[in-house]
């Protein structure tokens, strides 16, 4: 009985580890997506010629997706292993779009590009805010924090737009964000 034991507790130690593995698949497929999906605004134009009323298709495909992936798992996994799942994807997220703003087409955004920018920045918060379980749960907490990292694209986005000695005398006045 005791080599039944020993056996069942191998198996029950290999299962723990699969669970694991399983885990880190999950945390990392939602990474994934963020990198596929956004690795998009690389060569996109931002230099628009019209009024656009919509995010990019791109960024509107990553937030469908990520929101139906969470569905899937979101009932078959418990809540403090939802969060490892998520947690820091806001943080990627703003990290991705601020360093994107260099690879766009010609490195040139007029006023309409910059509202399609920020439409992308605000159909992703938007997303994470769909990301919750129930009212008390600290992905809620958590994202309530990473929309910091979105709003800190947000702000870049702004300084962007600003003219040599407009981003200066901004800088002078605000030195505690630099």
């Amino acid at each position: 009985n005791e080599e039944c034991f020993v056996h069942w507790f191998a198996i029950t130690e290999k299962i723990a580890t699969l669970s694991d593995i399983c885990l880190m698949l999950l945390r990392t497929e939602g990474r994934a997506k963020v990198f596929y999906f956004l690795s998009q605004i690389k060569g996109e134009s931002y230099w628009k010629v019209q009024q656009i009323d919509e995010c990019d298709n791109f960024v509107y495909q990553l937030s469908r997706e990520t929101i139906l992936f969470n569905e899937y798992i979101k009932d078959i996994i418990d809540e403090d292993k939802l969060l490892y799942v998520w947690s820091g994807i806001e943080n990627l997220l703003g990290k991705v779009l601020i360093r994107a703003i260099a690879t766009i087409q010609s490195k040139k955004l007029n006023k309409e590009g910059m509202k399609v920018y920020l439409k992308n920045i605000n159909t992703l918060q938007k997303m994470l805010s769909q990301l919750t379980l129930s009212p008390s749960s600290d992905l809620n907490e958590l994202f309530a924090v990473g929309h910091y990292s979105l709003e800190k694209a947000k702000k870049f986005l702004d300084l962007f737009s600003l003219e040599g000695d407009q981003l200066i005398r901004y800088a002078k006045e605000h030195e505690d964000e630099f």
